[in-house]
């Protein structure tokens, strides 16, 4: 049975967050025994301090590690950030500088190579590492927040640091973002191992995520077997319609039981630009107008020279070859498939997205 169980913890204090773990022991560690191996997967996207809710805090990441050790199990623990760094500060990063037990390791999960699992939306693979069959379970670490691309970036979409980075700028292709969201579900269902979600919404983000929005308290941990769902609940957390978040448009069930009260919970955020003009608006003009000015309304990604220090990550990850350095990137707007990685990337925030003019003249 799919189930969500929301938690409400104000603040990073690991005492407090661990609680909710003991409290809720029997589910997250069903089917484990001791000495049974577990697989951590946080959300490591770039290397940025916890305060700016990039990346799963690592207050948050230690007390479900610690949790775990003390449950004896053996964790290993790691992750393929789009914009990658070294393992040696994969530690601190992650908030286990401190915890010393044979039991954890940090790992690349490269390290072992990728399995051929499925070949999924417009004939692209689903590759992920072989180290989930060494393991018996996987735990999926998300961070709440949006996403410019997908909407919002949670349990979901976390599992898309499992796909090999030279695999990721061919699958960001993909044009429509339903089926990029189908991508990202298959990868979900495509798992040799059951996952357990325990998602940190203390602090997420609203906005321009995945990198570049704005902190929110949200003060919840949810917890559930299924990430869908975990995504579902999240998006109510935030306030969001539903409706207008590709992942929720495809012909899959969303169904499973809540344990929380999670109209408690509610507190509405700001959309990603990407989505102030909603492509499922229910009124007549609106509706009209979007389908055929779409194109004249999205934002799209343009930089400040202020901030840019010519460091080349926006045109290395560019899955369209769109960017080139003149010494400040250029943008070819034919070859640019509004996937937005030069934004969610760019290690200085020099990569914007700019509204065009004719998105400022609709509202839904």
């Amino acid at each position: 049975m799919i189930k969500g169980i929301v938690r409400r913890v104000d603040s990073y204090d690991e005492k407090l967050i661990k609680e909710v773990f003991y409290q809720n022991r029997d589910f997250i560690l069903n089917g484990l025994k001791e000495n049974d191996k577990v697989f951590v997967k946080p959300n490591l996207l770039s290397y940025n301090p916890p305060e700016r809710a990039v990346t799963t805090h690592p207050i948050f990441t230690r007390a479900v590690v610690n949790f775990l050790l003390e449950n004896n199990l053996k964790v290993l623990i790691g992750d393929m950030p789009g914009r990658s760094f070294g393992l040696s500060k994969y530690p601190e990063i992650l908030g286990l500088t401190d915890v010393k037990n044979e039991n954890l390791t940090i790992i690349d999960p490269a390290i072992e190579g990728f399995q051929d699992v499925k070949v999924s939306v417009k004939n692209n693979k689903i590759r992920i590492p072989k180290i989930l069959w060494d393991v018996k379970k996987m735990y999926n670490l998300p961070k709440m927040k949006t996403h410019s691309l997908t909407f919002i970036s949670g349990a979901t979409k976390n599992l898309f640091g499992l796909i090999p980075r030279k695999d990721r700028l061919e699958i960001h292709k993909i044009p429509d973002k339903k089926d990029f969201s189908r991508f990202l579900l298959e990868i979900s269902l495509s798992l040799p191992v059951e996952q357990i979600v325990i998602m940190d919404g203390i602090v997420g983000m609203e906005g321009d995520g995945p990198t570049y929005g704005n902190p929110v308290k949200l003060n919840s941990i949810v917890i559930s077997n299924d990430a869908l769902f975990s995504d579902y609940i999240m998006s109510k957390i935030m306030g969001f319609n539903i409706k207008e978040i590709p992942l929720f448009q495809l012909d899959y069930k969303v169904d499973g039981e809540i344990d929380g009260d999670i109209e408690k919970f509610i507190k509405p955020c700001k959309k990603p630009k990407t989505y102030i003009i909603s492509s499922s608006a229910t009124t007549g003009i609106v509706s009209v107008f979007y389908g055929l000015f779409k194109d004249y309304i999205q934002p799209i990604p343009d930089v400040n020279k202020d901030k840019c220090i010519k460091c080349g990550v926006c045109a290395s990850k560019c899955s369209g070859n769109a960017i080139k350095l003149e010494p400040y990137p250029k943008f070819d707007r034919n070859k640019c498939v509004l996937c937005f990685c030069c934004n969610e990337l760019c290690p200085e925030g020099a990569i914007y997205l700019r509204r065009r003019i004719l998105s400022k003249f609709v509202k839904t």
